[in-house]
C-alpha cells in the first residue's frame, strides 16, 4: 500500500511540473501550437548540448543509436506531365 501512495504522490508532482511548462509567464495556459514550439526548441537545445559535450571529448558516446524510425522523412511530390516539347509535336 505505501508504493501506492508514492505512485500517486509522483504522479501528481509529474502532473503540476507538466502544467507549470504549459504555463506563459503571463500566468496564462499556452496554446497547443506554442507548447509544440517549445518542445521542438527544447529537444534542438538539449540536442545541441549533447553534441557539444561529445564534441569537446567531456561525454563518451557508448552505445550507437540504430533507431532510425525517430528521423522524419522528407518526402517530395513530383509531377510530371506526359508533353511533347513543340520541335517533337511538328510545330
Amino acid at each position: 500500500a505505501g508504493g501506492n501512495a508514492e505512485d500517486d504522490t509522483r504522479t501528481k508532482k509529474k502532473e503540476a511540473d507538466y502544467a507549470k511548462r504549459l504555463t506563459r509567464r503571463d500566468g496564462k495556459p499556452m496554446s497547443l501550437a506554442a507548447s509544440k514550439k517549445m518542445a521542438s526548441i527544447h529537444a534542438d537545445h538539449e540536442t545541441w548540448d549533447e553534441n557539444r559535450l561529445i564534441a569537446s571529448g567531456v561525454v563518451r558516446v557508448r552505445q550507437v543509436d540504430l533507431d532510425f524510425e525517430t528521423e522524419e522523412e522528407n518526402r517530395v511530390m513530383l509531377l510530371v506531365h506526359d508533353m511533347k516539347p513543340p520541335f517533337l509535336d511538328g510545330r
